[in-house]
């Protein structure tokens, strides 16, 4: 495992987080994804969005 991900993993596991208060992981996720998504957004609910383009003819 990259050392970058290996830290993210812990951090993530450190920090509480339960079920409806789920803010405190989000911020260390999107921390970690930031530079390598298009957009990141939270929706009404709550959600994390990452989106990022892709070049290729498949979508998911």
């Amino acid at each position: 495992m990259k050392a970058k991900n290996k830290e993210y993993l812990y951090e993530l596991l450190a920090v509480p987080s339960p079920s409806g208060f789920e803010a405190p992981a989000q911020e260390i996720t999107r921390k970690f994804l930031k530079g390598s998504c298009d957009d990141i957004s939270s929706d009404i609910n709550g959600n994390l969005i990452a989106f990022k383009r892709g070049s290729g003819e498949k979508k998911i």
